[in-house]
């Protein structure tokens, strides 16, 4: 360049990287509800309608990826369906029907109530009918022994209360 000559921004968006130049247009059909769903979502986060599209598609097909495909999505669904119902039902039972999850997930009995609804789910949900009741009842024992193993690594005197409530319960048995 010559003296007196003024370099000039270039012109127009700056240059994207050679995996991100090409975009595709998708077109689809959608109803009202779906369509408004959107939108609220698109303003919420300050994003196009397009571009909140494609933040949840993507945002889909990596949890299918990290999570193992769609089948395993499906299954923590499920379990996060179970654990919030039977969390609900945990507050209401505790006589907090207003609680909203934001607040029964805090109450250790609420939060109980949503564990177990977890592994009833599953447990309705086991893939394979003919296995019987006595394994699924050791699979229940081995979960206690854990349990039981980890409260007495956390603290010394875990061991000794786990087998006082043992005790306990079996003499209620008799």
């Amino acid at each position: 360049m010559g003296e007196g000559s003024v370099t000039t921004k270039p012109r127009g968006r700056p240059m994207r990287s050679p995996d991100q130049r090409k975009s595709y247009a998708v077109s689809f059909r959608t109803d009202k509800r779906l369509k408004d769903l959107l939108q609220h979502a698109a303003d919420s986060s300050g994003r196009s309608v397009a571009t909140e599209v494609h933040a949840r598609l993507n945002r889909q097909f990596t949890e299918e990826e990290v999570l193992g495909g769609p089948e395993a999505r499906q299954m923590m669904l499920h379990m996060i369906a179970a654990f919030r119902h039977a969390g609900q039902i945990g507050a209401a039972r505790l006589g907090h029907t207003e609680w909203e999850f934001r607040e029964w997930i805090k109450d250790p009995q609420a939060y109980l109530a949503a564990m177990t609804g977890v592994v009833l789910s599953l447990w309705e949900a086991f893939p394979d009918p003919a296995v019987s009741f006595e394994t699924k009842s050791a699979w229940v024992h081995d979960v206690y022994r854990a349990l039981v193993s980890r409260e007495a690594n956390k603290d010394p005197e875990g061991f000794a209360r786990v087998k006082a409530v043992e005790a306990v319960a079996a003499r209620q048995k008799r």
